[in-house]
């Protein structure tokens, strides 16, 4: 128990360093959003909901083979009256994980369309500000 803590805190120790480029401090206390870092974090949430997508439908039910010759039909036969035998308490279970991994697979999708709208607003925030800024500096500098 005490090593899954460990794990789960050192990653979300690395997440938080990752995270700290995304803004980096300048002058008058304000941050620059760094795009090129979020434009690289988002491809690579992209990858990971696509492979959530693919991956996102389980079943108990694989193929039955066999690789020995002379006796494969015997060994085919046994595994598939093991399995008819054992189906009742193993598809329950498969079930259940199908269940999870479709909602999981669907929250993560919108999080990820929610994130790439703020993302969106927040890149046009940041050129609307050094646009204000810079025609601030060029009032002063006239004025």
């Amino acid at each position: 128990m005490e090593t899954t803590y460990n794990k789960i805190m050192a990653d979300i120790k690395r997440v938080d360093a990752e995270m700290g480029d995304i803004y980096s401090d300048v002058m008058y206390e304000t941050y620059v959003v760094n795009t090129e870092r979020l434009y690289k974090l988002q491809a690579e949430i992209q990858g990971n909901i696509h492979t959530l997508i693919r991956t996102k439908d389980c079943t108990a039910i694989k193929p039955i083979v066999s690789c020995r010759g002379f006796i494969r039909p015997i060994e085919i036969l046994v595994k598939r009256v093991i399995r008819k035998l054992t189906l009742w308490l193993i598809e329950p279970a498969w079930e259940q994980q199908k269940i999870f991994n479709n909602m999981l697979t669907y929250s993560v999708c919108r999080i990820a369309e929610t994130n790439e709208e703020l993302l969106k607003g927040l890149i046009y925030l940041t050129k609307e500000i050094e646009k204000t800024k810079k025609n601030e500096n060029e009032k002063t500098s006239k004025g």
